[in-house]
Formats: structure tokens, C-alpha cells, sequence
């Protein structure tokens, strides 16, 4: 992809801080104190809350919102276990950085933008700053991430660990742990049902405040579900089959969790890590599209006790999930920069960015109700009224004025972000 210009004027260390922070002018989207986002502003909430001992977050593979919303009574008819969530909780509609498994995970833990791009850059340090290892720190909380996918698989368990996951426990150790036998469910991994009973037993000895992520499979192409049969083909209704399955496996988890008192002073939070395409707008599964179907997630923040219930659907981006947390759980560290924002603050709105996983396919920023889309191949950008054409099915009139001024926006954030993980 071609870079944002930087000003030749920019040199030497003075000059290249200079040219970062003009990026991140340029796009909005700049690195900031996450205790910063809700020191002096106004919760949404009335009164202080206490902050929460624990918190529970469920990466939801391939779980899309459209389909699913608008709302809690909508989730609920295909996935009743969600949706209950949802009725009771906050729910959001949330959009991904990177349609992609390790990317999503990454902003989810981070509150950072993911790189676009097939290197998984977010596996190549020892550390990146998260609310994992701020919990830590802060809160001495022992960290965890039960997986049913392969955590070798473009070095997943390398990124978890380096955004501050004690204790990664993937397939091979489930099953074990299980005593049971189990056939892959596909190359990615093993069946859901895993991440019941052991995972629980691992927070119930746990005597310290806990952060366990889990990570679910089934809606993960082919869409796995108990009576699929070989001949089954990978249609949308299958996939929404294994949605429904999936919905019954965390309907146990959660039931298996409250009967061990898990869930008292736990904030659980549900998210999508990405869409699923089933040819809406000329593709298929998942990595390179930015219409909605691919780019927007469901999320759901829940608590046992009601305080987080929320009948107006929100707003928000992965890269909010974790300053969310921070807010909630009265996280206050100041080196844990962040791009995103609580979404329980009464913050302005920002832009959504959103970028292809293969370098150069595709671009996307969200501001307000408009969706516009840069394919840098051709130059070609077109813009959507997300209120009026929820389906995005005809593309608006743009100046030429705003033709280019997207273009180098979308260029700046894409440089800026390359900086950044330098």
C-alpha cells in the first residue's frame, strides 16, 4: 500500500515525533493514557459503581451482527442465551479492526488497532500494553485464556502472552483435562464443548481476582453442530446452526459458572472477533471485506447483579472493549495507552477504522451514519448512508474533493499504525 507522505522537513528524532504525531492528527486515532478517557468524564452511569473483582471475556468466533440485531429481542430469537445477556446487560454493535481471528484478539485485549497485513506483527514482542497486564500489576489478578483453536496457528499464543495472559490453556490440554476422546472438529481445533467443567475448576482454585478469556470455535467455517451430517453443505443456514449451538454451549458455561459462584462480582463481556460473508457483496467467510456483514460484531457487557442493563443499543469498536474494562474494574494506569475509549463514558464520538487482513485489498472509515471504502488497487471509493441503506446497496455521489481527502486519511492511518509498532 502507498504510505502517507511525510514532509521532508522531517528529520532526526525531533523531526520523526513530529511526523508521527501528524499522522495521528490526520486520522484521529492516537495513543493516550486509558485513565485519561474517563478521569473527568462523565459516566453514563448515575453514582459511582464499585469496581468488579473479575471479569470473564468471551471471544465469540465468527459471530456477526447482521443477522443477529438490531437488538436484544432479535439476538434472542436465534440465540436465546445471548440475547438474555444482552436484555440484562449493555449490548453494542461493534466493529472489528481487522476481520481476522488474531488481529480481533489483539484490539479486544488491547484497546490498539491490530496491523493489517498478513504478519502477525502482534506475536513479535515480548510485550504490548493491555488491560491483561494491567489487571496484573494493578490488581494482582491471575490471567487466563482457555482456547478450543489451535493457539500455534500464526503464533496465537505467542500475542496472548505478550499482551499479559499468564496461563494459556489450548485444545490438546482441554481434552486431556476432559477425560474424554474427541476427533478434531477441523483443523482449527476441537469442539466447544471443551470449555466446559475444567476451565471452571481452574478459576474455582483460584484465590486471587481472575481475568480468563475464552475462545470459541463452531461458528468457524465449515459451522460445526452436533447433527451435521458430511453432505451438509456451508450455507448461511448451516452457519446460523452452529451460531445456535454455539448459544447452547455457553448457556452451560454460564449456568456452570453461577453454580460455582463465578459469575458474583464478574464483569462478562461476550464479542464477535469478527463477520461472515456468505456472497452479500461478492465474497466469502472472512478477511478482506469491509461491508457490514464481515466488519460489525455483537457485544454484550453483563453483569450478575443489573448494573450494566442498558436498553439503548450501542456503538462501539473492539479497541473500546478493553478501556471498558479498565473503566469498570477503576483500573488507573497511566502507561497503558490506548486508542480506544470506554464506551460507559459520555465521550465524543470517533471514527472507526477498519482494514483488509491481506496488505491492500481494502480500507474503511466509519464516521457517524457513513460508511466510505477505499480499494487502493484502483483508487476506487465508495461511500454508504448506514442509516438509510443499512444493506449497502448504492454507493452515494462524491466530489472530487472528497475522493481524495478519504484516500489520505485512510493513508495516514495506515502509516501511522506501522509507526506505531516500530
Amino acid at each position: 500500500m502507498v504510505g502517507f507522505l511525510i514532509p521532508s522537513k522531517a528529520k532526526g528524532h525531533e523531526g520523526t515525533l513530529s511526523a508521527v504525531s501528524e499522522l495521528a492528527d490526520a486520522c484521529d486515532q492516537k495513543l493516550r493514557p486509558s485513565f485519561d478517557l474517563y478521569g473527568d468524564v462523565p459516566s453514563k452511569f448515575s453514582g459511582r459503581l464499585k469496581p468488579f473483582r473479575n471479569v470473564i471475556i468471551v471471544i465469540m468466533e465468527s459471530v456477526r451482527w447482521k443477522g443477529l440485531g438490531p437488538d436484544a429481542s432479535a439476538i434472542n430469537a436465534r440465540a436465546p442465551t445471548i440475547g438474555k445477556l444482552a436484555t440484562e446487560g449493555t449490548l453494542a454493535r461493534c466493529y472489528v479492526s481487522i476481520p481476522h481471528s488474531s488481529k480481533a484478539e489483539f484490539a479486544i485485549l488491547t484497546g490498539r488497532n491490530a496491523l493489517a497485513g498478513i504478519e502477525i506483527r502482534e506475536s513479535m514482542k515480548d510485550r504490548f500494553p493491555s488491560v491483561m497486564w494491567s489487571l496484573q500489576e494493578r490488581r494482582s489478578a491471575r490471567t487466563f485464556c482457555f482456547s478450543v483453536q489451535n493457539l500455534l496457528f500464526e503464533n496465537t499464543i505467542g500475542m496472548l502472552r505478550a499482551c499479559g495472559i499468564q496461563t494459556c490453556i489450548g485444545p490438546q490440554e482441554l481434552l486431556s483435562r476432559s477425560n474424554t476422546r474427541s476427533d478434531p472438529t477441523s483443523s482449527f481445533g476441537e469442539s466447544d464443548e471443551l470449555l466446559l467443567n475444567g476451565p471452571r475448576r481452574l478459576l474455582a482454585d483460584c484465590n486471587d481476582p481472575f481475568a480468563a478469556v475464552y475462545m470459541t470455535l463452531s461458528a468457524h467455517y465449515p459451522y460445526e453442530y452436533p447433527s451435521k451430517y458430511p453432505k451438509d453443505d456451508h450455507s448461511i443456514e448451516s452457519y446460523w446452526k452452529s451460531i445456535a449451538y454455539l448459544d447452547s454451549i455457553l448457556g452451560k458455561l454460564f449456568a456452570e459458572l453461577k453454580g460455582g459462584g463465578l459469575l458474583e462480582d464478574t464483569l462478562l463481556v461476550l464479542v464477535g472477533d469478527h463477520g461472515e460473508s456468505f456472497g452479500e457483496h461478492g465474497t466469502y467467510i472472512h478477511n478482506n471485506s469491509m461491508y457490514e456483514e464481515e466488519i460489525s460484531v455483537p457485544l454484550v457487557f453483563w453483569s450478575a447483579d443489573g448494573r450494566l442493563k442498558n436498553s439503548e443499543v450501542q456503538t462501539a469498536r473492539q479497541i473500546d472493549i478493553a478501556p471498558s474494562i479498565a473503566d469498570l474494574m477503576s483500573i488507573d494506569d497511566k502507561d497503558y495507552l490506548v486508542q480506544g475509549r470506554s464506551i460507559f463514558r459520555k465521550c465524543p464520538e470517533e471514527p472507526i477504522y477498519v482494514s483488509s487482513f491481506f496488505e491492500g485489498v481494502s480500507m474503511a472509515v466509519i464516521a457517524g451514519r457513513h460508511k466510505t471504502i477505499w480499494f487502493p488497487d484502483n483508487n476506487r471509493v465508495l461511500k454508504y448512508d448506514l442509516f438509510l441503506d443499512p444493506h449497502e446497496q448504492e454507493s452515494m455521489d462524491l466530489s472530487e474533493s472528497e475522493h481524495r481527502a478519504t484516500i489520505q486519511r485512510l493513508r495516514a492511518f495506515d502509516a501511522y499504525q506501522r509507526r506505531i509498532f516500530d
